[in-house]
């Protein structure tokens, strides 16, 4: 699935001079169009929350899991258990699933939400 999201804002700041309507809108698209050559194309892909909660003995294992891209720590939280949250990419959900399992942890989905960087350096 390809889906192009952008937004463009123009706005100019009256400055004493008249420009009309032919050279207001070639100032706007002379803007724009250096907006959009400037602009970086960054790919993302369909991501899941997962939730595990395991105890600390597993930790290690849990960490060895997160690989940026595919799989990123979203959230972790350390009481008695730690509790972790795993941003994954919908192609790696099951393998995930099944290596928590492995591990004796059940994890749940809490929700398929909207994408993710390919990078994770450029977020």
């Amino acid at each position: 699935m390809i889906r192009r999201d952008a937004l463009l804002v123009v706005v100019r700041w009256y400055g004493g001079i008249k420009l009309g309507k032919g050279g207001l809108a070639r100032a706007y698209a002379a803007v724009a169009g250096g907006a959009v050559e400037q602009a970086v194309v960054e790919e993302r892909a369909p991501t899941a929350l997962l939730c595990a909660e395991a105890p600390y003995a597993a930790v290690g294992a849990l960490q060895r899991l997160v690989s940026p891209p595919g799989v990123v720590l979203h959230s972790a939280a350390y009481g008695e258990r730690v509790e972790v949250v795993l941003e994954v990419h919908l192609d790696r959900v099951p393998a995930i699933l099944e290596a928590l399992r492995n591990l004796g942890i059940q994890p749940a989905i809490l929700s398929e939400v909207g994408e993710q960087a390919s990078d994770p350096a450029r977020t």
